[in-house]
């Protein structure tokens, strides 16, 4: 009760500017939201078409999404499988290189890259 009394006009502009704040950050907010939401429907999409054998149909969703979400390690994780599941083995490691430039070098990333060789038949790269 102090701070209103003692300041008056400081309170009323920090209202006014959350208020605003808030009003201008919403539509922003929003079509973060409406965005990410689209990409989930569409990887979704992606995941079934693998899942029912229709490569093709999830390699070109994904290779879109690739050119709108170029960091997103989901898209690059699905398109290894799909690669991976229509034997485009070479394919499936260029996936799998971006994602191992989005996380850096792991035990997983290279896990991935010796059974994509072995179904390559390279046992000795």
């Amino acid at each position: 009760m102090f701070i209103r009394r003692a300041y008056p006009d400081v309170i009323t502009f920090l209202t006014v500017s959350t208020a605003l704040l808030m009003i201008l950050c919403t539509p922003l907010h929003s079509q973060v939201n409406s965005s990410n939401a689209g990409l989930r429907v569409r990887l979704d999409r992606a995941s079934k078409h693998i899942q029912s054998g229709n490569y093709d149909r999830a390699i070109e969703i994904l290779r879109e999404l690739d050119k709108d979400y170029p960091n997103n390690i989901s898209v690059f994780e699905l398109l290894q499988k799909a690669y991976t599941s229509s034997k485009e083995y070479d394919k499936a490691i260029n996936a799998v290189k971006k994602k191992e430039r989005l996380l850096g070098a792991s035990t997983e990333i290279y896990l991935v890259y010796g059974d994509l060789y072995l179904k390559m038949g390279k046992n000795d790269d």
